[in-house]
């Protein structure tokens, strides 16, 4: 074997080693970037996850990105991580938030003294949470009625616009006649129903709620002339249609102390 016969196995040989370093180097490094490329997907799935909102925004879940970089010695040396989120705003609170509501108006009552009163509400939230606090006032000389509601309900959502809920609440009425047959009663209420309310991405809001069920008279006291039932029925069903933190509603109720009539006001929320 001549001396141009060793150098040709000897370049053959080298050819051969660094073709597979080269081939183990990518693999390696091919390797690297499918890593790189777990780690990507787990973060971007760990966003959809946690759901990542704030007051006004709220990600929907469309995510792009991709890495670019350089890979040596079947390490990536250096990189570049472009990444992409779209979300949509909407006019819609953190979950964690009290939402407070303040309204007042009119309501009507067959059994209210002058079959017309005075109405204020106001009611705080927190998830599906809620407490209302309601005030009515009567009067026609020598009459007046006091009318004191409170009540906690909660909400099974559905969907994302309609959800069941079970109501409590507790009402109380004093009917003062001045210098005659003063009387109070006390209304314990166990109620059911339904809501729906609809959000649209302008801010504008349409709402729909309904209630019912049995009220029972655990207390009365100063009364004469008056019969008074053990139980009733009571109902209240109420729409409201307004834009961001304003809005107007009405109602039809039967109402444990007020008796039956219609109601309507107007709504602010905090």
């Amino acid at each position: 074997m001549n001396i141009r016969s060793l150098r040709t196995m000897a370049v053959a040989g080298l050819m051969a080693f660094s073709a597979g370093a080269t081939k183990v180097a990518a693999q390696n490094a091919q390797t690297t970037l499918d890593k790189a490329s777990t780690i990507v997907a787990k973060d971007t799935a760990k966003v959809v996850k946690e759901g990542v909102q704030d007051a006004r925004t709220v990600l929907l879940k469309k995510y792009s990105g991709h890495f670019q970089g350089s890979v040596k010695q079947g390490r990536i040396a250096d990189g570049n991580l472009e990444y992409a989120e779209k979300g949509k705003t909407i006019l819609e609170p953190k979950p964690n938030k009290i939402n407070f509501a303040l309204d007042a108006g009119v309501t009507t009552g067959d059994e209210l003294c002058n079959n017309v009163g005075l109405r204020f509400h106001g009611s705080a939230k927190k998830h599906n949470t809620k407490f209302d606090v309601t005030g009515i006032y009567a009067g026609k000389e020598p009459k007046s009625d006091f009318i004191a509601k409170a009540s906690a309900t909660q909400y099974f959502p559905l969907n994302k616009d309609f959800s069941l809920l079970a109501k409590g609440e507790a009402e109380g009425v004093i009917r003062r006649v001045r210098g005659g047959d003063s009387f109070g009663e006390a209304w314990p209420q166990v109620l059911g129903g339904a809501r729906y309310e609809h959000k649209f991405d302008n801010g504008m809001k349409v709402a729909i709620q309904g209630e019912a069920g049995p009220a029972f008279k655990i207390t009365e006291k100063e009364h004469t002339f008056h019969d008074i039932p053990k139980a009733k029925f009571v109902y209240n069903a109420e729409g409201e249609f307004g834009i961001n933190q304003v809005s107007g509603f009405v109602g039809a109720t039967k109402d444990a102390a007020a008796g039956q009539g219609v109601y309507g006001g107007v709504r602010f929320k905090f």
